[in-house]
């Protein structure tokens, strides 16, 4: 496999090369290894939202989830103020849901004497869902006797005990983390392990859903269900079905797949003096665009060339297309000649461009490590910064200098890239003239496969690599890796199983949901010093 490089295909003397990650020798690729993780900020507040019926969304209160190897949000051991966060969740979760335990509760006693029984039920019926496995003998016991020392000891009313019941399952690892062991033996095949009923159970309903897992999927697993991918495959599809979940869910993995962390970025008031009133509905525009795709059955082209875009007032005067008749977020068809896919809509330019202006080199390195999976050496150490804009310099001139210095042979992989997106201002607004000089956005590339690709702006680009084996080859590992949630990466051979997988449709839905049929997704690798 060649390397993304300059235009006679070289590599560059002096650095690594950047290029992509080297295709696995043998299609037994190596399954990765699944390290101990917490319920992300997303999953914790889609979790007691579903579980106890609270919207307060609590987590987002937490400290911002780490990103891991995998370039994926990968939120791992936690400090002490995280400990203190979440045991103030845990016991505002279990207070406010006192008002409404009747809705949890699977009995309602009538006397003293059908407390304790009811209690019990209430562990044995309710701590399988906040845990999402069965409990064992020894914690139905233990949460028996929290309510026990509740009520008797500290003398405090039935719904205050159980209360505290649930403050004790909510400040528990076990619902914190992700590893749902449950009832059945690790089956060790090699060096790797299958994933458990209860462990494939919670990690296919997070990353299709969010959630967890539902009661119809809890049954599956405790019936064997999920030892198979039929059994896996029918389970993906029937939560699938509802496709404004799964959207969600798309949406997620695209917010971090391109690094789309809106909420954080700042403007010039005195350049984009717009962007403050656009910010809050960038995200919401992107869900809806995630939306349309994945519910109208898209294929994974799409993302690179659909022209479809979702605009409020605010957002349809930097988009140049006509307002919607009401305040609610509309979809309009964008000029062809001027967007195309979500690397053309606002929330990604805004968010890869500095608060002045564009970003070449910004724009040009997601392209080239997210969508194409080229790598990057670290950068020299005393890289200078752009030299400030001069009057009459475009942004491409002056990146093109700045392309000059230690880190030219890098500039020259990612920069064309970037450059394809001159026609965007900072904040996305289509342009054709910079500093009173056309804008230059054309270039060419080559990709991995070995083959160039010339353009003469982004449009252009992203409608042939949308042809491409090598976005689809990327965009399956980078899928792979987000679904898995390992730290090491999902590697090319297993990018393309996951191809393999989903035929020649390849709709973005599919590709999405065959991400849990992959072996790397039923499997780990065993960890270091680990014995079953």
């Amino acid at each position: 496999m060649g390397n993304i490089s300059d235009s006679d295909g070289a590599e560059f003397p002096g650095v690594p090369a950047a290029g992509v990650d080297p295709p696995s020798s043998s299609a037994s690729y190596v399954v990765p290894v699944a390290p101990l993780r917490r319920l992300s900020r997303r999953e914790y507040n889609n979790t007691v939202r579903d579980l106890l019926g609270d919207s307060t969304a609590p987590a987002d209160a937490f400290t911002q989830d780490p990103v891991g190897l995998n370039g994926y949000e990968l939120p791992g051991a936690i400090g002490t103020l995280e400990t203190e966060a979440y045991l103030t969740a845990a016991e505002n979760l279990a207070t406010a849901a006192k008002s409404r335990l009747s809705s949890l509760m699977p009995c309602s006693p009538k006397v003293a004497t059908e407390e304790e029984p009811c209690a019990a039920q209430f562990v044995r019926k309710f701590g399988p869902r906040v845990y999402r496995r069965p409990l064992r003998d020894e914690e139905a016991s233990d949460l028996l006797a929290v309510y026990k020392d509740v009520r008797l000891n500290a003398k405090r009313p039935f719904q205050d005990s159980v209360g505290a019941v649930l403050q004790a399952m909510l400040a528990s690892a076990s619902f914190i983390y992700h590893r749902e062991i449950g009832p059945d033996p690790a089956v060790v095949q090699g060096d790797v392990v299958r994933l458990t009923n209860y462990e494939v159970a919670s990690r296919l309903s997070y990353f299709i859903t969010g959630t967890t897992p539902d009661d119809a999927l809890l049954q599956a697993a405790a019936a064997g269900k999920l030892t198979d991918v039929s059994g896996i495959d029918q389970e993906a599809r029937r939560l699938a079905v509802k496709s404004a979940v799964v959207a969600e869910s798309v949406t997620d993995f695209v917010r971090q797949w391109l690094i789309l962390d809106i909420r954080h970025v700042e403007k010039s008031k005195d350049v984009y003096p717009d962007f403050a009133g656009i910010q809050p509905d960038l995200l919401g525009e992107l869900l809806r665009s995630m939306g349309k795709l994945v519910q109208s059955g898209a294929p994974i082209e799409a993302l690179f060339t659909d022209r479809s875009v979702y605009v409020t007032k605010a957002s349809a005067k930097i988009y140049g297309v006509s307002p919607p008749p009401s305040d609610q977020v509309s979809e309009v068809v964008a000029n062809p000649g001027e967007r195309a896919g979500v690397f053309t809509q606002l929330a990604f330019l805004s968010v890869h461009a500095s608060a002045i202006g564009s970003h070449p080199v910004k724009r040009g390195s997601v392209l080239l490590q997210n969508v194409l999976c080229g790598t990057l050496p670290p950068p020299p150490p005393n890289v200078p910064e752009p030299e400030a804009p001069k009057p009459g310099q475009t942004t491409r001139e002056r990146f093109a200098a700045h392309g000059k210095n230690a880190c030219a042979n890098c500039h020259k992989v990612m920069d064309p890239l970037g450059f394809a997106f001159e026609v965007y201002d900072g904040i996305g607004r289509y342009r054709t003239v910079e500093e009173g000089k056309p804008v230059d956005a054309s270039g060419s590339i080559w990709l991995p496969s070995g083959d160039q690709v010339m353009f003469q702006n982004g449009v252009e680009l992203l409608s042939k690599l949308a042809k491409t084996t090598d976005v689809a080859t990327c965009l399956a590992r980078q899928l792979g890796r987000y679904g898995a949630g390992t730290a090491n990466g999902f590697d090319d051979a297993a990018g393309q199983e996951l191809l393999q997988l989903v035929g020649s449709g390849r709709k973005l839905a599919d590709l999405f949901v065959s991400v849990v049929k992959t072996r790397a997704f039923r499997y780990r690798q065993l960890d270091v010093g680990e014995v079953l």
